[in-house]
């Protein structure tokens, strides 16, 4: 038995609870790292200097595109990726008031009828695998969206992305360290991507990122609820 603590500046005090997600998935990771404490440290280093790029370089074009005309998104991954999209997409939704609707679907399964859902007024968020396999589905994926000319646009983020793959009006999102990093720690760089992409957002629908619902339907993080059990 033992107790993971976090400091006290990990504690979200905003109602969206964006810092609190992502330093809970790396605390909790330490779980698959037990036995090489050593190899988490060097994990989480590289995670860090992964994000101070995102932070430092790519900041001000999610911030543009921010403010394009879009009403819907659509987050797109595999694997555990696919787990960091469902995220973006419950964060977005929230920052924005419910204003824009976003949901998440892995590349194969948004052939399977989603992608009836992708109008002109439809981001396209792509979480890029580093695996090759699931890149080279990704790829397909991406290039057909781009023959149908399909979406208001499209956000490609990863690492070592095809210079023929972005179409006009789209944006290319490089962060590099992902390919070493690997997929299973990649969520937390794409949740970042989505929570900038939420911030700008919703500070250009005049709303307050730390308390964006407007009409107070969410006030609290979590109401009192009640636990139900068998009888």
């Amino acid at each position: 038995m033992f107790s993971i603590v976090l400091y006290d500046q990990i504690c979200d005090r905003s109602r969206v609870i964006t810092n609190g997600v992502t330093n809970m998935v790396i605390a909790a990771s330490i779980l698959g790292f037990l036995d090489d404490t050593g190899r988490y440290e060097k994990q989480v280093a590289a995670l860090s200097r992964a994000a101070d790029h995102l932070l430092g370089h790519r900041v001000q074009p999610l911030a543009d595109l921010a403010r394009r005309s879009f009403r819907t998104v659509v987050f797109l991954g595999v694997g555990c990726r696919y787990g960091g999209a469902r995220e973006a997409s419950l964060k977005l939704t929230e920052m924005s008031d419910g204003l824009v609707l976003s949901f998440a679907e892995t590349y194969l399964g948004l052939r399977h009828g989603p992608m009836s859902a992708i109008r002109e007024d439809t981001l396209v968020v792509c979480f890029l695998s580093s695996d090759p396999t699931a890149r080279a589905f990704e790829v397909d994926l991406v290039s057909e969206l781009n023959r149908k000319r399909l979406g208001a646009g499209k956000v490609l983020f990863g690492e070592a992305i095809p210079g023929d793959l972005a179409a006009e009006g789209d944006l290319v999102v490089e962060c590099p360290g992902m390919a070493t990093l690997g997929d299973d720690s990649a969520p937390v760089l794409d949740v970042l991507a989505a929570q900038l992409l939420g911030f700008f957002r919703c500070l250009h629908l005049g709303l307050r990122p730390d308390s964006p619902s407007a009409s107070g339907v969410i006030n609290r993080v979590v109401e009192p609820f009640t636990i139900h059990r068998e009888v």
